[in-house]
């Protein structure tokens, strides 16, 4: 085959892909005509996608504690749910006979980054529970000023009806931690009345509150083998310093870039490693899930004292035996404050990000962590200080407060009371 007849072949080929997804999306947009006139059965919940954050913890406490409740996890990775399946929990891929059936019967919904991550086709007229995930300092969806919200500000035709169809259908509900979140982004960001904007807290949260024996149960019962091996290893260090660096919209796996994140990050790497040894503490670090990094898959001991995690492990198990959190514009600022130890803010980019990404809805200051560092220099003396320190809260008990209304580990309890409360009022779908 010569060149110029590869260069056919691979146009021809281009071509009916996009033939192909034009010719499905029509079945798939009958299928969420019919979805609309199926009956919802109240005590069938689906959950979904990626097994951690909120919609794990959430479909976890379910199974154990409501039994009136048929809880089913849904997701395309055909390894969850066999392995779901194995510890005898109801497990199915959104596209086999099973997961179309339970898509169309569940009256709820429950998910954290919108309902395609369980089948948007068989969703009309379910009750769409947005427990997202986190509590938001960059601006977020129709909030959302970069170029991850282009589809908010300019959506095409191809968008609405091809391409990110669900974006456009708004939740039910959306879960939130604190009036004040609702106010600056919940209302906004995905275009509900405060009626809609529920007030429970996060089911992620609830482990924080949590014994270390009752953290190492779950991960032998959900036999996170890799979790369990690591979480194991951090408990012989005196202090665990945990990196939680948020990702980069210019350099990630969105964009196709391939700048490692800890490059991409400035981290005096091997500065603080010369600081954890002589504290005798871990350096325990996790990329964001959409940052890159070489290794996905794997566990990296850089040396005795660090441990890379594979960026989709569940980061809550280790968080609650973290004893300083080292991270930048993440999200997970706010839900360490629940532990009132120190938060350090490495923010080496600090201008650059803002002009490359998206805006926050308000300056990193009004957060109320004290300890804001923007060069190597100042990141290694703040963590040796605080090493060899007794260790304490840097922000205030308003600041925790005005992020997180509750702080009982009570959240999966909360929400499950909320579903019970709607359906005793014969409250159904509100959006749709």
């Amino acid at each position: 085959m010569t060149f110029g007849h590869a260069r056919i072949l691979a146009a021809l080929r281009w071509r009916w892909n996009i033939v192909r997804k034009y010719l499905t999306i029509i079945p798939k947009w009958g299928l969420y005509g019919l979805s609309g006139l199926m009956p919802r059965d109240p005590s069938l919940w689906v959950f979904g996608n990626v097994f951690h954050d909120n919609s794990k913890y959430l479909y976890l406490y379910v199974t154990n504690h409501c039994p009136q409740v048929r809880a089913v996890w849904m997701t395309e990775d055909k390894a969850t749910v066999k392995k779901l399946v194995s510890l005898g929990l109801k497990a199915v891929t959104p596209w086999s006979l099973r997961g179309i059936w339970f898509g169309l019967r569940a009256k709820y919904y429950f998910f954290t980054h919108g309902v395609a991550q369980l089948n948007f086709w068989t969703s009309r007229n379910a009750v769409l529970f947005n427990l997202w995930h986190g509590t938001p300092l960059k601006k977020t969806e129709w909030d959302d000023d970069g170029f991850l919200g282009r589809i908010f500000r300019n959506p095409t035709w191809k968008d609405r009806f091809i391409e990110h169809p669900s974006r456009y259908v708004r939740s039910s509900y959306v879960l939130s931690s604190s009036p004040y979140v609702s106010e600056y982004s919940r209302l906004s960001a995905f275009r509900v009345t405060p009626d809609q904007c529920v007030l429970l807290g996060y089911p992620r949260l609830d482990v924080l509150a949590w014994s270390r024996e009752a953290i190492r149960k779950h991960l032998e019962r959900i036999q996170d083998t890799i979790s369990l091996a690591i979480w194991e290893q951090l408990l012989s260090f005196k202090r665990i310093v945990f990196y939680l660096p948020t990702f980069r919209e210019t350099t990630s796996v969105v964009t196709d870039t391939k700048t490692d994140f800890l490059t991409d990050c400035v981290l005096p790497l091997d500065r603080l490693l010369g600081i954890c040894a002589q504290a005798q503490a871990a350096l325990l670090i996790k990329p964001h899930p959409l940052a890159y990094t070489a290794n996905r898959r794997r566990v990296m001991n850089l040396s005795p004292e660090c441990i890379v995690m594979p960026p989709d492990l569940d980061l809550y198990p280790f968080l609650a035996i973290t004893d300083i959190l080292l991270t930048d514009y993440s999200s997970v600022m706010f839900d360490f404050m629940l532990t009132r130890r120190p938060i350090v803010l490495y923010l080496p980019d600090r201008d650059s990000y803002l002009r490359s990404c998206r805006s926050f809805y308000f300056p990193l200051e009004e957060v109320g962590i004290r300890t804001l560092v923007e060069t190597p220099e100042a990141l290694c003396q703040t963590i040796k200080e605080l090493l060899s320190s007794e260790l304490s809260q840097n922000y205030t008990d308003d600041s925790i407060l005005r992020f997180n209304q509750f702080q009982d580990g009570n959240a999966c309890q909360r929400i499950c009371d909320f579903i019970f409360k709607l359906e005793s009022a014969g409250i159904h779908n509100r959006s749709q």
